[in-house]
This record gives C-alpha cells, structure tokens and sequence, in this order.
C-alpha cells in the first residue's frame, strides 16, 4: 500500500492518468475502524499488484480541511475509488 502526501492526492483527484484504477483509503492511524481495516488493505494491494489497480492510502487526520473540501470527507476510514 503506497502513501500519499496532499499533491499526490491533489494531482491523482485531478489528473487521473497514472494508472486505470486508485483506490485510495483515507486513515487516521489512532481509528480503530482504520486500524482493522489495515491488513485487507494490504492483501489487497499484494493480489491487485499485477493488475491495473494502484491500492494507496493518505493520512487524513493531518489534513482536515483539505479531506473535508477537496475528497468530500468527513469520517475515517473513507475508501475513494478514482478511476482513469
């Protein structure tokens, strides 16, 4: 599962050439639900890693407004889905 910093997810929200599929989770590392949700996450990425699907994740505690008005996001975890 790749990271994210903010103009990854920026470019990735608005220039959606990278790859054919992101999903993207936002986190906060203290969310229980965040926190269970981690090891899917990661068999996800390892079964997805030969085909078109890029499994990232950004930290979205950090950045409130940001997540709140750029990804429409209000509650941890949040799984996005962006595709090309």
């Amino acid at each position: 599962v790749e990271s994210l910093d903010r103009p990854q997810v920026k470019k990735l929200k608005n220039d959606r050439t990278d790859t054919d599929v992101t999903v993207l989770v936002v986190y906060a590392p203290w969310c229980k639900y965040c926190r269970a949700l981690e090891n899917s996450f990661i068999e996800l990425a390892k079964n997805m890693s030969t085909d078109s699907v890029r499994v990232a994740k950004y930290r979205g505690d950090e950045d409130r407004e940001f997540v709140k008005s750029e990804l429409e996001t209000k509650s941890f975890p949040t799984i996005l889905v962006f595709k090309n």
